[in-house]
This record gives structure tokens, C-alpha cells and sequence, in this order.
């Protein structure tokens, strides 16, 4: 990750675009930090909202 300071202190923060056919839900937790993915969170209500977000989203990914 690389990390670039703009003018009055802001950040912008860059991440290594993830291989093809990553899957966030099943990625190590290494491997989120490495891509910019959130955590996986233990509690199951989570876990479920989040995959059904993912799989609404994931087609709509560019990495640039």
C-alpha cells in the first residue's frame, strides 16, 4: 500500500488491485488489507449482508 499526502493534509491511500477471480468472502484476512477489502466481521448477520452486497456489486468493480 502506498500512501500520498495532499494539500492541508489529506491522505489518499492506494492498495495492489486483487488477482482475478478474488474472493473477498473466502480471502484470508491478509489478503483483504493487501486489496483494500474490509475485515471479515465474526457475527453471522453480518457475514450474510455483506455477501449479498458483494455479489450485487462485485460486477461493477474497475480497479485502476
Amino acid at each position: 500500500m502506498a500512501k500520498f499526502k495532499l494539500a492541508e493534509g489529506m491522505e489518499i491511500n492506494t492498495f495492489e488491485p486483487p488477482p482475478p477471480g478474488f474472493d473477498p468472502l473466502t480471502a484470508s484476512a491478509a489478503a483483504l488489507r493487501r486489496h483494500g477489502f474490509p475485515p471479515h466481521l465474526p457475527e453471522p448477520r453480518h457475514q450474510e449482508r455483506y455477501r449479498k452486497v458483494w455479489n450485487q456489486l462485485k460486477s461493477k468493480f474497475h480497479y485502476i
